[in-house]
């Protein structure tokens, strides 16, 4: 008897550390979620300008993130990224003359809010998720998301300020069909997160994007973009209408991927296309190749800037990246055209 009852107490005894045990794993699982989880990346180059003969080493950007669970249904994140100022004028009286003045700019390299939100997940039926604050805008996040290579190239509505990357406003995305489609629809200021808003109206932009591989686990992105930008209340104008369409195909060797924007604002519309493919070459590494053609007024002659980027790169782990490429630059007209020679890097943690 007394060693039934001895038996009783052991098990009675594990029985209340093994609940002490999972209560205290549950503790440390739900503090780690909440913990304020950090990470980033820097992009850095050597290039030479075969032109002029001239050569530097460069810090392009450094991405530093911070982003924390709230509870079960929010999150906050906010990135910085570090860059250097670019030379900018404004047309000013000078002497009774109206006239292009140059603003002084500070080279130093300067840090500045990227992204700063708000996240509600699961915050209507059919609506995955809603960000309050700047955040990536529609067509340019998905662009990044299928190039992948940030660190050699800018998605092309960035690096042809077609679109900006990053805009404060209220941002929806959404799932339909287990992944088939999904979309992501923002109403922004339209001024991107480097200009503050001066005026009242607001823009639209939507994205719908079809994966017609996905039932077989493939990724073949087909999407269509449309952003519309009203002339202010009471302003006399033109509205900006900004449209687009990409493929892509990611498969075991590589990648393809191609897209076209165009751009409408009164008698000016501008028109371009960007092509690009990946091929992996086992351990030597990975070929990369794209080309861009932009023109910011089909109506003129001479001002399409085409460019062709090539080259060799290896990934040496999830976060580490280095390349050497050769860069093209082919304007129309008698402009003679640019040619660099870039050894770039990626490094996160």
């Amino acid at each position: 008897m007394p060693n039934r009852a001895l038996n009783t107490t052991l098990v009675l005894m594990l029985f209340a550390s093994g609940s002490a045990l999972a209560e205290e794993a549950k503790a440390k699982e739900a503090k780690a979620k909440e913990a304020v989880e950090v990470s980033g990346v820097m992009f850095s180059s050597w290039g030479a300008n075969l032109n002029a003969m001239t050569n530097a080493f460069t810090i392009d950007r450094i991405f530093l993130n911070a982003q924390r669970t709230l509870g079960e249904d929010f999150a906050v994140r906010v990135t910085t990224d570090v860059d250097r100022q670019t030379p900018s004028e404004v047309t000013a009286d000078v002497g009774g003359m109206t006239m292009p003045v140059a603003i002084p700019t500070d080279r130093k390299l300067r840090p500045h809010v990227e992204y700063a939100y708000l996240e509600w997940k699961n915050a209507l039926p059919g609506v995955k998720t809603i960000r309050f604050g700047a955040a990536a805008t529609p067509w340019a996040s998905h662009s990044i998301r299928f190039w992948g290579h940030r660190w050699v190239r800018q998605n092309f509505a960035t690096q042809h300020n077609v679109l900006n990357r990053s805009d404060l406003g209220v941002h929806a995305m959404g799932v339909f069909s287990e992944g088939l489609v999904n979309w992501q629809a923002s109403v922004v200021n339209g001024t991107g997160i480097y200009q503050t808003e001066s005026d009242a109206s607001k823009t639209a932009q939507l994205r719908v994007t079809v994966n017609p591989a996905k039932s077989s686990g493939g990724s073949l992105p087909v999407s269509a973009f449309a952003s519309y930008q009203p002339v202010d209340i009471g302003a006399n104008g033109d509205p900006a209408i900004t449209y687009g369409a990409s493929v892509g195909y990611n498969f075991d060797a590589g990648l393809v991927w191609a897209e076209q924007l165009g751009r409408m604002q009164g008698d000016t519309s501008g028109f371009g296309y960007s092509a690009a493919l990946i091929t992996h070459l086992g351990d030597l590494g990975h070929l990369v190749a794209r080309y861009d053609s932009w023109d910011g007024d089909t109506n003129q002659d001479g001002d399409t800037q085409n460019t062709l980027v090539g080259g060799l790169a290896h990934n040496y782990g999830p976060e580490v990246s280095l390349g050497v490429f050769y860069e093209q630059t082919l304007p129309d007209g008698d402009i003679d055209s640019e040619q660099n020679v870039f050894v770039r890097m990626k490094a996160g943690f």
